[in-house]
């Protein structure tokens, strides 16, 4: 996994597969979607 500029990166092989899975995730858009699901939780 790899860090840069508030965006992960994240590569994994699943050999079972032969698959390559390449995984972007940009840590301030992540955040902001978390804030907004746990203030629009119905319980």
């Amino acid at each position: 996994m790899w860090h840069v500029n508030d965006i992960d990166i994240d590569i994994t092989y699943n050999d079972s597969r032969s698959a390559l899975t390449i995984g972007i995730q940009d840590e301030r858009s992540f955040a902001a979607v978390e804030a907004y699901a746990r203030a629009n939780t119905v319980e």
